[in-house]
């Protein structure tokens, strides 16, 4: 009877295993993500805007209720993971990087522009302000950080639960805080 049991259970590992990969493939046709071996998109996972673009390398992870928007180009690397819950702005014709091994917590939020500031007109009429935002290798980022326009994190970056990252680092550095501040080197 354990043998019986032991083999069911494989054969249905191997069904859920082929069942996975075929609903990641259907993301991707509805996302519009060229399928690589080994990449798992989630449920939920949205890309607004018709220009919109994200690529995917090989390894790569995108969970639950993922949202990309902006119109821009979101590249992840291999072995990277994007958590549930993560939000993506990527302004119209720009890039935004994310190396390989990176390790990101769920509810991340990255917007690479923000609205002007000056005092002689409305904010909602003020030209957005773009900086690109990238992510280095083996970059590791808690739980419900935000990360704004012009940051690159270098590689081997640790980013802190809820901290929001407003500008660079280098690399190997831990950090955390509102704003986010160096704590140590790794």
């Amino acid at each position: 009877m354990y043998r019986f049991l032991k083999k069911m259970y494989l054969f249905f590992q191997k069904i859920k295993s082929v069942f996975c990969s075929f609903c990641t493939l259907l993301r991707c046709l509805r996302l519009g993500i060229k399928y690589k071996k080994g990449i798992y998109i989630g449920r939920g996972v949205k890309k607004r805007g018709i220009t919109t673009k994200v690529i995917l390398s090989p390894g790569s992870k995108v969970h639950a209720r993922t949202i990309f928007w902006g119109g821009g180009t979101v590249k992840i690397g291999i072995n990277s993971s994007l958590a549930s819950q993560t939000m993506i702005y990527c302004s119209k014709n720009h890039l935004l990087t994310i190396g390989d091994n990176v390790l990101c917590a769920t509810r991340l939020y990255m917007i690479d522009c923000d609205h002007g500031t000056s005092s002689n007109d409305l904010i909602s009429n003020q030209p957005l302000k773009v900086e690109p935002i990238s992510i280095g290798n083996d970059v590791w980022i808690g739980a419900n950080v935000t990360i704004l326009k012009g940051v690159h994190l270098d590689d081997g970056c640790v980013v802190g639960a809820c901290s929001c990252v407003t500008h660079s680092f280098e690399k190997n550095s831990i950090i955390a805080g509102v704003p986010a501040r160096l704590i140590r080197k790794r």
